[in-house]
């Protein structure tokens, strides 16, 4: 009698691991089901925020390339698409796509209000830009450039443009905006931001001093190019000979 209850012991002992591994099958499974769930929650929304921005830049490319054909309703329906992108995935460069659409709206809404509300959404689309990403080089010109429709130039241009200046001083996109906001804040910037504007004047000279003059023409902004393009001695000689020619 004694070997059977040892190989019954022997026996109940054997299926100890076995029973313990069906035990814990469920609970690996749950996990597993769980966990895979939690991945599609976080992937789906980038995903479909992907889609959503990937409908807009069609739109976004033609605006960039400064095509004048486009369509108000077709930029309504890319701003619609790049908001719903911001919902589902907060994404810096979706944030300025938006800024841009927003403030292409505002400059050729026909009433006042509304053109308002378009410089408004700008600006809280490139507010969330400069959020998620502060040295973006292109989000603090974005808003900057809203900011000063907005306000009509008053002094809350000045930290975003700064920064603007600071962040991307020889980043070629945005160059004019820059160059052309530096020309009309000039006496409110401050030293560091009057250096950090010089090498976007500089690049802008060496591409195209006629247009360098006659920006500075229009803003009457003789003393802050002179200022921007006093590290180069020819480069500003030759602007003022350019300068000079204009026609009156």
């Amino acid at each position: 009698m004694r070997p059977d209850r040892r190989a019954r012991r022997g026996g109940r002992r054997s299926g100890g691991p076995e029973h313990l591994g069906h035990s814990l099958a469920l609970p690996l499974g749950v996990i597993a089901i769980v966990g895979g769930l939690a991945l599609g929650a976080v992937a789906l929304p980038h995903l479909f925020a992907a889609i959503a921005v990937f409908q807009a830049q069609p739109i976004v490319a033609r605006y960039i390339a400064g095509e004048r054909g486009l369509y108000a309703s077709d930029v309504a329906s890319a701003a619609e698409r790049l908001e719903l992108a911001l919902d589902l995935a907060p994404n810096a460069d979706t944030a300025v796509m938006l800024a841009d659409l927003r403030l292409w709206q505002a400059r050729r809404a026909t009433d006042s209000k509304l053109a308002a509300e378009h410089t408004q959404l700008s600006v809280a689309a490139a507010k969330t830009a400069v959020r998620h990403a502060p040295a973006h080089p292109e989000a603090w010109t974005a808003l900057a450039d809203a900011l000063d429709l907005l306000t009509q130039g008053d002094a809350s241009v000045i930290a975003p443009l700064s920064r603007a200046l600071l962040v991307a001083p020889y980043d070629p996109r945005r160059r004019g905006v820059r160059v052309e906001l530096a020309m009309r804040h000039w006496e409110a910037l401050s030293p560091q931001a009057q250096r950090a504007a010089g090498p976007a004047f500089i690049a802008m000279a060496r591409a195209d001093i006629g247009a360098l003059a006659r920006l500075t023409k229009r803003y009457l902004a003789l003393g802050a190019t002179r200022a921007a393009l006093s590290g180069d001695r020819d480069l500003a000689r030759r602007f003022d000979a350019t300068y000079i020619a204009l026609p009156n």
